[in-house]
């Protein structure tokens, strides 16, 4: 793959999520939390119904050696129809959706977001097919277009007082740019008569990816429609705050850190001792980055928060602490499950994401007397049930010791719980004499950075030269290409 693909790749994934956090910051800030708990509950449940409308056969067209066009029509046909079919589902159960959940004003929203459910779904393979010719520079610039001019549509309706309307708009907007711009320059041909035969193997390994997917939701998203159904939207509304920056910083960095480390690892699946020497520098140097982020963004929570969204963000901020403070422990326990799928057994990480999907179940069903705040500490603290899991699983399956690997995260996790205790001290310390919450976020961030440099290097000197040289070989070697 060449470096431009990684580059517009990136402005695809990065550009569009920054997009929505931007959005996302200026109508969090205008909308009442009714409002917003309101649309991300037809968020939360239009998501499970794009789970199966996708059904994984998107990524199935991505990875397949092998396509005809009539396979390629017979995937659209499957995806178009279930988006249909799902869509309608959804506008005919709205009213019972919103009783059940005693959401006032939920059905509108998601009759009107069923639309976008089917134009997302006319978009799937089209867009896989894009993917998989590695033409993503196209997907970015259409991905940027679309984000842009939905968000300036939502951005001027909320501002107009359309509340809750004006999410949606942009939802709407937004699925219907990128349906459009996919057809303009339509990669296949979809009236070709189709070939479910040839089809078959896209939709098995479709069945499989979605198994994992709809278990994934389980364990990571059902606290959102269960804070909806026990509490209020606005209790929704304050957790999808707090957790949406950690959110979309996950996604920002494993969408590099994973992706590129998959496809690396996978070219030396079949050498087991090349994928060992290949697999600890990688979850070492994934965790000096990543962890010190999340346990970072832990520590500044109540500042970020209330820099971030204003006065809805003191309510947030516990959230915020919550899902970044397990955020760390979610990066080792990501790279384990794609170690499981480089060596050919995802099966056995989704038997783990299943064991995670059952212990939130139980937390979260039963209905045990717990405020919003433990519902989401007990469902977020599985992941340290199901973490030994993984780390069991890739000892048997890929010969990978867990000591090994502990040694290899432990200077990132050893610096960063130090950094967390430092920002912590730190704030105490300077309780009621830094006022202003801007510089007291910068005090704090800065200290905690500091921290982190400083007992990174007391820690593994040897790690932080081989880093620093890696970076120093690599800006050398780009300045000779370009010269």
């Amino acid at each position: 793959m060449k470096l431009a693909h990684f580059f517009w790749s990136g402005v695809r994934n990065w550009g569009t999520r920054l997009g929505s956090v931007v959005l996302f910051l200026i109508v969090a800030r205008i909308l009442s939390g009714h409002e917003l708990g309101l649309f991300s509950a037809a968020i939360a449940i239009l998501a499970i119904a794009e789970l199966f409308a996708d059904n994984g056969i998107g990524d199935a067209v991505v990875q397949a050696r092998k396509l005809n066009p009539g396979a390629l029509s017979a995937a659209f046909l499957v995806n178009l129809g279930a988006g249909i079919i799902l869509g309608i589902l959804l506008f005919v159960f709205a009213e019972r959706l919103e009783i059940w959940f005693g959401a006032d004003g939920l059905a509108p929203l998601l009759r009107v977001l069923s639309l976008a459910l089917i134009l997302n779904a006319a978009s799937y393979i089209a867009q896989s097919i894009f993917r998989r010719e590695m033409a993503f520079r196209w997907l970015a610039v259409r991905a940027l277009i679309a984000t842009f001019i939905s968000g300036a549509i939502g951005v001027t309706m909320a501002l107009m007082g359309y509340g809750a309307w004006s999410l949606v708009a942009q939802a709407i907007i937004l699925a219907t740019i990128n349906c459009a711009l996919i057809w303009w320059r339509a990669p296949f041909n979809p009236l070709v008569r189709p070939d479910f035969g040839a089809a078959k193997g896209l939709l098995r390994f479709g069945l499989s990816l979605l198994t994992g997917r709809v278990l994934y939701y389980i364990g990571t998203r059902a606290i959102e429609l269960v804070l909806l159904y026990r509490h209020s939207a606005t209790i929704l509304s304050y957790y999808v705050i707090g957790s949406r920056l950690y959110f979309v910083l996950a996604q920002m960095i494993m969408a590099v850190l994973i992706d590129v480390s998959f496809a690396t690892l996978s070219r030396i699946a079949d050498d087991r001792v090349a994928l060992q020497n290949a697999f600890l520098p990688m979850i070492r140097t994934a965790s000096i980055v990543a962890v010190p982020i999340f346990l970072g963004l832990a520590a500044v929570a109540p500042e970020a928060c209330v820099v971030a969204f204003g006065d809805k963000g003191e309510e947030a901020a516990v959230y915020l602490q919550i899902v970044a403070l397990f955020g760390a422990l979610q990066v080792t326990q990501h790279f384990l499950s794609s170690m499981l799928g480089v060596v050919g057994r995802p099966g056995v990480a989704t038997a783990i994401l299943a064991v995670r999907a059952a212990l939130v179940a139980l937390v979260v069903l039963p209905g045990w007397a717990l405020d919003p705040v433990q519902l989401v500490l007990l469902s977020t603290a599985t992941l340290l049930i199901t973490l030994p899991c993984d780390f069991y699983a890739c000892r048997r399956v890929a010969s990978l010791g867990t000591m090994a690997i502990l040694k290899a995260i432990a200077p990132a996790y050893l610096a960063g719980g130090a950094m967390l205790l430092a920002v912590l001290a730190a704030r105490w310390a300077l309780a009621g004499q830094v006022p202003d919450v801007f510089l007291r976020l910068a005090v704090l961030a800065g200290i905690g950075a500091l921290t982190y440099a400083v007992l990174l290097l007391l820690f593994a000197p040897k790690l932080v030269r081989s880093q620093i040289q890696a970076i120093r070989a690599r800006i050398r070697g780009k300045a000779r290409a370009a010269g």
